[in-house]
């Protein structure tokens, strides 16, 4: 995909692929964020971290990766007459990676999977804790780092196998964004990614069909105060209702004048920090409301969560409102125009999920979005019975009571 911005002085390339959590086996659960890892490590042509590194670096190039539970993106920034030698390269990692010092990168992996656990091994991020309550067996279920033991046993030859079923042409997608030639940079991509075999287009597990029975867990850890989310499962991309609960996400949580902020900071007090993030998958997705509160503020903080889900369902969003966040809305898409980084990856996770949104078709579905639409969406998606909530500190029984009763489970 190509997004000329003829304004700009830098230009910014994604590759993205279909390689996550969600497409691992309890086996090769962490695999898809070791292999980004260990791209890192070296190419054929640049057989170490240090060479691949200098290689990058001295045509002014910046490279980073991330691996989230259905893709793994590479993004480099380059000047503008970069853009040749920074394919070139760019290519060279993704299609010839060595996997060079495998044991050595395990000691930092190691070290990054630490940070989520407590002493007794148990793994306390309460983002892994909620997933693994909602989607229990099923690969959503998974972390993205995976156990640690998975990760420690790993091979060269897992890390191989993982890599040519997963980094190929029909499961991958390269958007460019900034200051260049469609022409030439086209030619140059032509060249440069011959290398990547054809492959064939990997797809996940079909996401669970059916609720999970139990609503609230609490896993007892030690800290001064408590994560909490609350969570709703929700259609995916595809579903026509996508649009309209991305903007569901910006009502509650588009800003310090959004509902979230004035009702459970600035009226109640509840939290330092709360958000409200809508994670979007192919064929279904989680609305997730978070913070992490004093132990004694869990309870509120959870009917607080809960109430403000349930406004947007007891009454249509008033107009005026409505207009003021779909402009926010607007406005950041005009604002992915300056921002070179931002396009591509936009384009890029588009294409490799099949969703059909240029910048134009998403502003005019946006537009064309009404209260009533919003407020059918939200009766059927966010009463408290479709609430599940997940709570990694000190709950307790009393306040695990209070929130049951929330919950209408008690």
């Amino acid at each position: 995909i190509f997004a000329p911005l003829p304004h700009l002085h830098t230009v910014q390339v994604v590759f993205s692929v279909r390689a996550g959590s969600r497409f691992e086996s309890p086996r090769d659960s962490g695999l898809s964020h070791v292999v980004e890892h260990m791209l890192f490590r070296g190419s054929e042509a640049r057989p170490s971290s240090a060479a691949l590194n200098l290689a990058v670096e001295e045509i002014g190039g910046t490279l980073e990766a991330a691996t989230h539970v259905d893709f793994t993106e590479l993004s480099l920034s380059l000047p503008a007459s970069q853009l040749e030698e920074g394919l070139v390269r760019l290519a060279e990692i993704v299609a010839a990676p060595v996997f060079a010092d495998f044991e050595v990168e395990k000691k930092i992996l190691r070290e990054e999977l630490l940070d989520d656990l407590d002493d007794e091994g148990r793994d306390v991020d309460v983002d892994n804790f909620a997933r693994r309550r909602l989607f229990g067996s099923h690969p959503l279920g998974q972390s993205i780092t995976g156990p640690i033991d998975n990760v420690m046993g790993f091979s060269v030859d897992d890390l191989r196998r993982h890599h040519q079923a997963h980094y190929t042409a029909k499961n991958s997608t390269l958007a460019i964004a900034g200051a260049f030639s469609v022409d030439e940079a086209a030619d140059v991509v032509r060249r440069a990614f011959s290398r990547l075999p054809a492959g064939a287009r990997i797809l996940p597990e079909p996401a669970p069909s059916e609720l999970p029975r139990t609503r609230f867990h609490a896993l007892k850890h030690s800290d001064s105060q408590t994560d909490v989310r609350v969570s709703y499962l929700t259609p995916g991309e595809h579903d026509p209702s996508a649009i309209a609960l991305h903007l569901v996400e910006h009502l509650i949580d588009g800003g310090m004048s959004a509902r979230l902020h004035e009702r459970v900071i600035d009226r109640l007090g509840l939290a330092y920090y709360a958000f409200a993030n809508l994670n979007p998958y192919e064929d279904c997705g989680v609305f997730d409301l978070g913070a992490t509160v004093a132990h004694e503020n869990v309870p509120a903080i959870v009917e607080a969560f809960l109430t403000l889900m349930e406004d947007l369902a007891r009454e249509p969003v008033p107009e005026d409102e409505l207009a003021r966040i779909k402009q926010r809305y607007l406005w950041g898409l005009e604002a992915l125009l300056d921002d070179a980084a931002s396009l591509a990856a936009y384009y890029a996770t588009n294409a490799i999920f099949d969703k059909p949104w240029t910048l134009e078709s998403l502003t005019e579905a946006v537009r064309r979005v009404d209260a009533e639409e919003i407020h059918g969406l939200a009766a059927r998606l966010f009463s408290r019975d479709r609430a599940f909530v997940s709570c990694v500190g000190i709950v307790g029984d009393r306040r695990a009571k209070k929130i049951k009763t929330a919950l209408g489970l008690a």
